[in-house]
């Protein structure tokens, strides 16, 4: 006997919540880009600093102040370019999310994130949105797993401003697979 399926999947994904899933891979972009970025303008001004001499002018122009070579190294250091870094990685995603909704992993996934009335959310909002990702990571990650038992699939940082992230593609289900592949699952257990 084989098993067959009536019933056809009209609908498509758009508006939808975007689940874990779909959501994780766009983090995971948005991190590749991110790190592609901060290895680029770290090594734009490394270069730009050598060719300038930038730690011989900077030492003799204070180098009568004593402590100028660790002021250099303070203000060239790793703990500067972290917070560099840190600021830059928030102003990325906010700014992405303030102005279209969607970071560059989040337009490739199909994905954005709107208020609960469906429109963009301003800049401030977005940076509290950010910042709800600590929330979401506190304990064991717990923040961010919530978007698998939430019937809306939000996550703390959502919940905590607001926001909701919804495909925005007309996206639907591969019928033909998905029937093949329920198919070879029926003929698994009847083996």
């Amino acid at each position: 006997m084989e098993t067959r399926i009536t019933e056809t999947i009209s609908e498509d994904f758009l508006g939808y919540y975007a689940g874990f899933s779909t959501r994780l891979a766009a983090f995971i972009i948005d991190a590749v880009v991110v790190a592609i970025l901060s290895v680029s303008i770290s090594w734009f001004v490394s270069i730009v600093g050598s060719m300038f001499q930038a730690e011989r002018i900077f030492t003799y122009i204070l180098g009568y102040l004593p402590g100028a070579q660790d002021v250099y190294n303070m203000v060239l250091g790793p703990t500067v370019l972290g917070v560099i870094t840190f600021i830059a990685v928030v102003l990325y995603h906010s700014f992405f999310w303030a102005v279209t909704g969607q970071t560059p992993g989040k337009a490739i996934m199909g994905i954005r994130v709107l208020t609960t009335q469906g429109k963009s959310i301003p800049f401030w909002r977005a940076v509290l949105r950010y910042f709800g990702f600590f929330i979401s990571t506190a304990p064991f990650f717990l923040g961010f797993l919530w978007v698998l038992v939430d019937e809306r699939r939000q996550a703390f940082h959502d919940k905590m401003t607001g926001t909701y992230v919804v495909y925005t593609w007309h996206a639907k289900p591969d019928e033909k697979f998905l029937t093949e592949y329920i198919q070879k699952i029926h003929r698994r257990r009847r083996t």
